[in-house]
């Protein structure tokens, strides 16, 4: 951080009404700018007040620009995102996660197969589809965050969104080929209630890997997209104990 932007950056903390860590996000963000401009006049021969002058007049941004700001950090995700932040797993805890997503990757690498796989509803190829981008993010934004260290601010909540988005879209799929199954079952069944109990077990068959597979998404994506959360925080926490404690 530049300590000769710190007066702009406390006027932005006194006027940004917001809990953390909304506040610091938006300031981090709007400091990022504010640096990028200050080096940009510094390196062209402003002089430090003059480009410090500048910045306030031509960038700090409006009470409006403010408001605007504040309104977008409080949509869903946001609102979402900051409830989920504030909870701290103990090791105990991660340590349940953690044996449970592998009892549930266990059971389904051990109910799946390929007999299955062709007997199950079409809709399981659909969920195969959306996992190849879910895999990718997921690891796009680990190896963003811990091998290539690329902590920029405008970069951290790259990916997070899309995490959570393709694991919610998963189970959805299930769910809606698990519903389409259902009304076809019924029909079959109007037409030969006969064979009721033989429709029945038909539909389980084919659903039941749906849901199986769209619940272990969710909860691994979930898991997933939590984790990185926490991590994007401590970053952007970091980032703010700097800026006013340093």
């Amino acid at each position: 951080m530049i300590k000769a932007l710190s007066p702009l950056y406390l006027e932005l903390n006194d006027k940004i009404k917001l809990p953390q860590p909304e506040k610091f996000r938006i300031i981090l963000e709007i400091a990022s700018d504010m640096e990028a401009y200050y080096d940009q006049l510094i390196s062209s021969g402003v002089a430090q007040e003059n480009a410090i002058t500048t910045i306030r007049d031509e960038w700090f941004p409006s009470d409006q620009a403010l408001q605007e700001l504040i309104s977008l950090h409080q949509g869903f995700y946001s609102r979402l995102a900051q409830r989920f932040s504030k909870y701290k797993l103990s090791i105990f805890e991660k340590s349940i996660i953690s044996f449970l997503l592998c009892f549930i990757c266990f059971t389904v690498y051990k109910l799946f197969n390929m007999s299955t796989l062709f007997s199950t509803s079409p809709a399981i190829w659909l969920q195969f589809t959306l996992t190849i981008p879910l895999i990718v993010f997921i690891l796009f934004k680990g190896f963003q965050l811990y091998l290539k260290r690329d902590h920029q601010l405008k970069n951290l909540s790259q990916g997070l969104v899309s995490i959570l988005f393709f694991s919610i879209l998963i189970f959805l799929t299930g769910l809606s080929a698990y519903y389409l199954e259902w009304q076809y079952t019924l029909f079959k069944i109007a037409e030969h209630p006969n064979l009721w109990f033989e429709n029945l077990i038909l539909l389980f068959k084919k659903t039941t890997p749906l849901m199986i597979y769209g619940i272990t998404c969710i909860l691994i994506g979930g898991t997933a997209w939590f984790s990185l959360l926490q991590k994007t925080n401590k970053i952007r926490q970091y980032e703010f104990d700097v800026l006013f404690f340093q």
